[in-house]
């Protein structure tokens, strides 16, 4: 009887079928992951099951997306051994196999056949090398260095000031309609606008390559919108300022991996977002790709040279934008953004971002734009946020003003520790946010109570601490008392059956984030020194039975501010390394705050990173400005003849870092009226200048944080402090009212000018400062 019953069904859903379309499955498997796709039309809940080739039990995994446009099932298993055979198939609720949904499927292997060997050298590389070579399945062409080689490009400082567009052409190393390529053990040091561009090309790897110093420099132009601009070359009025600059640009390209590359150091850095949206470079730009994977990868900027986003995509709001389609992104350490470590916007559709580990960005993973899906992120650690001003945003960013019909984002199992603002659950966008832990005052989930949101389990500002075994030291990992220890909701396929852990690490099975197939265990991650302290340890151990590396301490330039020992070695299992970390106070720059990073690299390119940072005891001076600096600083207590502004302290006026009190009065004072402070003063040079003003900003800050001011023979219009913080005297530049793009300097001739300010809303201020160096005046924390 059940026989029968179950041919019935059968024949239901093939006459089904024929009745709505053809039915088909499609499996695109890359190394932990797959991602199916199930055209045809099914009744109720579907679930995707899988098992290893030949193995008894099957595995759930969570229900996918069900597009109705396209009536399409689609979403990924996860979690799988690479280089493994898979059966998968869709059952409906009561466990019948949807027609057409079985299938099998391999992950990648990591290794591929090598048929031809290229040794780049100099008899070979003059600085730019085009591949339009196409190997075969079985026979990749591999393009390697000769040891000690170092590739740089000659004609770069000649030209790449003056290039306003990023040139796909000039990139040091093209690669165009090629397939089955694999780049290897490169050391590149110049590029262009890049220094890898991959276009209409296919299964092309790029491992173990230390790139640095590629990019155009430009000028920081503050007359525009404080971006970076090329110079000695006309710049259209609509330009956006140098952006796009890649070490790695990958478009309109498929079965592209890029692994165990140390990319730093580029010659640009982006503006932040005091001035208008971060532009500059980044480690990694994807356009309209699929099939891609980005793995144990070292991304790593620094104050000075700031990228925008560590991995940036094109197209937020295009449905084939960023990684678009059939992602992974794994094992990758991405730190010191102005914008975010990464975008995935765009597409996300079957894009996963899993175990890695993110620091020092305004925002960490971006998913706004979601505009098909779904997307996955789990198991990150995100962390000690902060652009280069210390200014956090969203950690898990939202900030979309549209997703897809269908859009989804599934977040299991992640800690977001520290500044910033957790996330936001919008009106478009699905997000099922299970096993998290939210760990800072600000990092909540906005809107949760959202029909789009479906949320369980998570740890959240408020509730109780997750208490970390020792989050000063980088080690997240729940503490034997830790509310996180057991605290989780089973995810089919996700976790395991339990007990589950809430956050990014699990203690029945420990792992270092990132993950990194190295039997390299550190007892530090994170170091963060005291003022006056000058010396740290972290203790490596070596597991495994039959390891044997030689490693080398790698760093950025701009990280001379402290040392490493011992610098390079050999280590095996069993082994057990202490390294020593000294700082240099002399190498100090004027911040309170150092911020660095080091890894101990090993020759295949895997790696364990250290976070470093160095509170200095720095404070910025009353008057910031640099010597060879035009800093002109205004008094309003001199300026008040009718002493209508009373001291906010009266042992204090503004030349000793003292303010005077402005009331809140709605529209710009005329001449004449005793509310309005005049300023005469003399500019030695004709060119572009700031307005900055010293204030201490009551509480709430975004009520408290303008004044009117004029130019010369202008109109007063308000000035906004950007941007505004309550609660500690600063610099604040004075930016003109409207979008954060249309803040500017202020041209003026040689000679003399005038400023007038009058009161608008109530607040405090000191010392006014015109300047041609605006970032002198910038706070950084």
């Amino acid at each position: 009887m059940k026989k029968v019953t179950s041919a019935l069904l059968m024949l239901f859903y093939f006459n089904l079928a024929l009745f709505a379309g053809e039915v088909s499955l499609r499996l695109i498997p890359l190394f932990r992951g797959c991602s199916y796709y199930w055209s045809g039309e099914a009744v109720g809940a579907v679930t995707p099951y899988f098992r290893p080739l030949n193995c008894a039990r099957w595995s759930a995994g969570i229900p996918p997306v069900h597009d109705r446009d396209r009536k399409e099932y689609r979403g990924s298993i996860v979690h799988l051994e690479e280089d493994c055979a898979y059966e998968f198939e869709l059952r409906d609720a009561k466990g019948m196999v949807l027609p057409g949904s079985r299938g099998t499927f391999r992950t990648w292997k990591s290794t591929v056949p090598v048929a031809r060997t290229i040794v780049l050298d100099e008899t070979n590389f003059d600085g730019h090398l085009e591949i339009t070579a196409k190997g075969r399945p079985d026979g990749w062409i591999r393009y390697t260095a000769k040891p000690g080689f170092i590739l740089t490009n000659p004609r770069q400082a000649a030209n790449k000031e003056k290039t306003v567009a990023h040139d796909n052409s000039d990139a040091m190393i093209n690669l165009r309609n090629a397939e089955y390529i694999l780049i290897d053990n490169l050391t590149v040091r110049g590029g262009m606008s890049h220094v890898i561009h991959v276009e209409n090309s296919s299964h092309i790897r790029i491992a173990n390559c230390d790139i640095a110093g590629w990019g155009r420099v430009g000028v920081q132009r503050f007359d525009r919108n404080g971006r970076f601009f090329p110079v000695g070359v006309p710049v259209p009025e609509n330009y956006y300022g140098i952006n796009f600059d890649a070490a790695i640009y990958l478009k309109k390209s498929a079965n592209v991996v890029i692994e165990r590359n140390y990319i730093h150091d580029p010659l640009s850095r982006a503006n932040s977002w005091l001035y208008a949206h971060p532009a500059g470079p980044e480690a990694v730009a994807v356009q309209m790709v699929q099939n891609t994977v980005l793995r144990y990868n070292d991304f790593i900027g620094s104050d000075e040279h700031r990228f925008n986003d560590a991995v940036e995509g094109w197209g937020n709001f295009h449905p084939q934008g960023g990684f678009n389609t059939d992602a992974e992104i794994y094992g990758n350490f991405m730190i010191f953004c102005n914008d975010d470590n990464i975008e995935l916007d765009g597409g996300q559709q079957n894009v996963r971002c899993f175990r890695n580990r993110f620091e020092g960005a305004l925002c960490g993973v971006s998913i706004q734009g979601c505009m098909t899906g779904p997307s996955y992120l789990y198991e990150n650690l995100t962390s000690e946020m902060g652009d280069e001003r210390g200014a956090t945003q969203l950690i898990l960013k939202t900030a979309s003003r549209r997703s897809g019909k269908y859009a989804a984002s599934y977040v299991f199992n992640n800690t977001f520790s520290g500044k910033g603002r957790g996330t936001d659950v919008l009106e478009h966008h699905r997000m099922v946010l299970y096993n998290n832990i939210f760990d800072g005052a600000g990092n909540r989930i906005a809107h949760a109570g959202r029909p789009t949101a479906e949320t369980a389990n998570n740890l959240l500002p408020g509730g109780p601490s997750p208490r970390f075994l020792d989050a000063s030291r980088g080690r997240y990992e729940p503490a034997p008392d830790s509310p996180a220890r057991g605290g989780g909701k089973v995810i089919p396929n996700f976790t395991g059956p339990g007990p589950v852990d809430v956050g990014a690490f699990q203690s029945a099975s420990p792992r270092p984030l990132p993950e990194r197939p190295l039997p390299v265990r550190l007892d530090c991650e994170k170091i963060r020194f005291k003022v006056d302290e000058t010396q740290a340890k972290v203790v490596a151990t070596v597991a495994g039975s039959n390891f044997s590396g030689r490693y080398r301490i790698a760093k950025n330039s701009d990280f001379d501010w402290f040392t490493v020992t011992p610098d390079s070695g050999t280590v095996k299992s069993g082994d057990r390394v202490t390294f020593t970390v000294r700082t240099i106070p002399d190498r100090f720059r004027g911040r309170p705050l150092m911020r660095g990073a080091f890894l101990i690299r090993f020759e295949n390119g895997l790696s364990r990173p250290v976070s470093v940072y160095a509170e200095t005891g720095w404070e910025m001076p009353l008057k910031p400005h640099k010597p060879g600096d035009v800093a002109i600083y205004l008094n309003p207590e001199t300026a008040d003849k009718g002493k209508k502004f009373p001291r906010a302290n009266p042992a204090h006026g503004p030349e000793e870092d003292g303010c005077v009190e402005f009331p809140a009065r709605g529209k710009p004072e005329k001449s004449g009226s005793p509310y309005l402070l005049e300023f005469e003063f003399d500019v030695p040079e004709e060119g572009y200048y700031g307005l900055f003003v010293r204030a201490d900003v009551p509480s709430p800050a975004g009520a408290h944080d303008s004044f009117f001011y004029g130019f010369d023979d202008q109109p007063m219009i308000p000035g906004s402090f950007a941007e505004a913080r309550s609660g500690r005297k600063r610099w604040y530049m004075v930016a003109q009212s409207g979008p954060q793009e249309t803040r500017s300097a202020c041209h003026f001739t040689r000679g003399r000018h005038k400023l007038r300010i009058s009161p608008r809303e109530s607040t405090r201020i000191g010392l006014i400062a015109v300047t041609d160096n605006h970032y002198a005046f910038e706070l950084r924390e």
